[in-house]
C-alpha cells in the first residue's frame, strides 16, 4: 500500500512548538481541574457534616416544637380550670355582696326605727321627770327632805362579763344624791316606794341584762342584735337597799349611741314611807 505524504506527521520546529504548548495548557487544565474537584470534594464533606448537624438539629427542633405543643396543652388546660374557679368564686363573692347589702339596708331601716323610739321614749321620760320635779317642787312631796330621783345614762360603748355591773356614767339628775356613778348603783336615801326604769340596747349581738335588787333580780330584759330591752318596775325599797343593772347568763357589749343614749337608768321616789 502507498503511503501519501498527508499522513506522514508534520515534524517541523513550529508545529512541535505548539503541541508543546497544548500539551502544556492541557496539563495546566488537568491539574486545575484536580485542584477544583479537590476543593469541591472537601466542599462536599463540609456540606455532608453541614447537612448532618442540620438534620440533627431539626429533629431536636421537632421534639422541642412537639414538647412546646403539649406543655401549652396543659397550660391551657390549668389556666382554663383556673380561670373557672375565679369565676365561682366572683359569682359567690357577688351573691354575698348582694346579700350583705340587703342585711345593711335591713339594719339601716331597724336602726332608724330603734332611734325614733328611743326618741320617743326619752321625751316621754324627760316630761315624766319634768312632772315629778314639778310636783316636787310645788310642794305635793309630804317632805322636801324625801325628794329622791335620778337619772343616768351610758355615753360609750361598753364590753361586759357575766353578772358585771352597768355603770350609766353621765349623771342627768340626781336628787336625794342616791345614785353612785363610780359603781352604777342606786343606794336608797330613805324608805319607801319606788319606780325604777332601765334601758338596754345591744351592739352587734344579743344583750341580756337585769335589774336587780340587794343582788335579787327583779326583771330580766333581753334585746337582740342594735334593739332595746327596758323595763320599769314599782318597788318598795328600805333605806340603803341598792338597785342596779347588770348583765346575766353570757357577755355582751351595751351600745350607748354616743349622744343618744341608748342605755339608761332611772329611779324616783313616790312616796316615803
Amino acid at each position: 500500500m502507498s503511503t501519501s505524504t498527508r499522513d506522514i506527521p508534520d515534524n517541523s520546529p513550529d508545529e512541535v512548538t505548539r503541541l508543546s504548548s497544548l500539551m502544556d495548557r492541557l496539563t495546566n487544565r488537568v491539574d486545575n481541574l484536580e485542584n477544583g474537584n479537590q476543593r469541591l470534594n472537601e466542599e462536599n464533606k463540609k456540606l455532608k457534616t453541614t447537612t448532618l448537624k442540620l438534620e440533627t438539629l431539626n429533629k431536636v427542633f421537632v421534639q422541642e416544637q412537639k414538647k412546646i405543643k403539649e406543655d401549652g396543652a396543659e397550660e391551657m388546660k390549668r389556666l382554663s380550670s383556673l380561670m373557672d374557679r375565679l369565676t365561682k368564686k366572683v359569682d359567690n363573692l357577688e351573691n354575698e355582696n348582694q346579700r350583705l347589702n340587703v342585711e345593711n339596708a335591713e339594719l339601716k331601716i331597724t336602726t332608724t326605727k330603734l332611734e325614733t323610739m328611743n326618741t320617743v321614749f326619752l321625751q316621754d321620760l324627760m316630761k315624766t321627770k319634768e312632772s315629778i320635779e314639778s310636783k316636787l317642787l310645788v310642794g305635793e312631796a309630804t317632805n322636801a327632805a324625801n325628794m329622791v330621783g335620778f337619772t343616768a345614762v351610758l355615753t360609750e360603748d361598753v364590753k361586759l362579763g357575766p353578772l358585771q355591773t352597768i355603770v350609766y356614767d353621765k349623771v342627768i339628775t340626781n336628787i336625794g344624791k342616791g345614785y353612785d356613778s363610780n359603781h352604777g348603783h342606786f343606794i336608797a336615801p330613805v324608805s319607801g316606794l319606788y319606780i325604777i326604769s332601765a334601758t338596754s340596747h345591744s351592739c352587734n349581738s344579743e344583750i341580756w341584762s337585769e335589774i336587780v335588787k340587794n343582788k335579787v333580780q327583779l326583771a330580766a330584759m333581753y334585746g337582740y342584735s342594735y334593739d332595746f330591752a327596758s323595763h320599769t318596775l314599782v318597788v318598795s325599797l328600805k333605806q340603803n337597799d341598792q338597785v342596779w343593772v347588770r348583765t346575766f347568763r353570757q357577755s355582751a357589749t351595751a351600745h350607748a349611741g354616743r349622744d343618744r343614749c341608748y342605755c339608761s337608768f332611772s329611779g324616783v321616789l313616790i312616796a316615803a314611807s
